[in-house]
């Protein structure tokens, strides 16, 4: 998972997990392709916000507090790592600029 300035790795079984609940929930939009359509040069799946504005960087963030308390009780490890990534978002130059 990438952020303008820091990438995450995560297990692959839980990657799949988050791609999966994503691609349900923002389904074919555009925003949805743009994160979820995207492979590094070694040809793995990642999910990469990048190119997303600070609105839709904000959505991201959302999304993924929204996950990671839903799985605070069955999967504490997820949950923790998902956190991580919400506070490095907070910490993005577009959403400190807004």
């Amino acid at each position: 998972m990438l952020s303008k300035q820091k990438t995450f790795d995560v297990r692959t079984v839980d990657f799949n997990f988050i791609v999966n609940i994503l691609r349900n929930k923002v389904g074919d939009t555009e925003f949805g392709k743009g994160l979820l359509e995207t492979i590094d040069v070694f040809g793995m799946n990642m999910i990469c916000v990048d190119e997303l504005d600070a609105n839709g960087l904000n959505k991201f963030d959302g999304f993924l507090k929204e996950l990671a308390a839903s799985l605070e009780k069955e999967n504490k490890g997820l949950s923790k790592f998902l956190a991580a990534v919400c506070a490095e978002i907070e910490l993005d130059e577009r959403v400190l600029s807004r």
